[in-house]
């Protein structure tokens, strides 16, 4: 199963908006997400699998703001692995 929600790392300046207004070029964005604590990662989460694959081979090492940034696919939530296990 492809996921259409993409982990972002090194961005510890960045904020959910600038995260998703630098991947809406991708595709439509339906949410995103910044840790805090520890900071430094997020998550964008697009509406077709195809745009979250197309921001992970054309963003991965892209720089938002001064940050070189890491796009990957993300892992699935724990509670997320035990429904698909079912």
């Amino acid at each position: 199963m492809v996921s259409c929600r993409v982990f972002v790392g090194n961005i510890y300046h960045a904020e959910k908006e600038d995260l998703r207004e630098f991947f809406s070029k991708y595709g439509p964005v339906i949410d995103t997400w910044i840790a805090h604590r520890p900071p430094g990662f997020g998550y964008v989460t697009f509406e077709k699998e195809e745009d979250a694959a197309n921001a992970i081979r054309e963003a991965d090492g892209l720089t938002l703001g001064d940050e070189t940034i890491r796009v990957e696919l993300a892992k699935p939530r724990v509670w997320e692995e035990s429904v698909l296990e079912t």
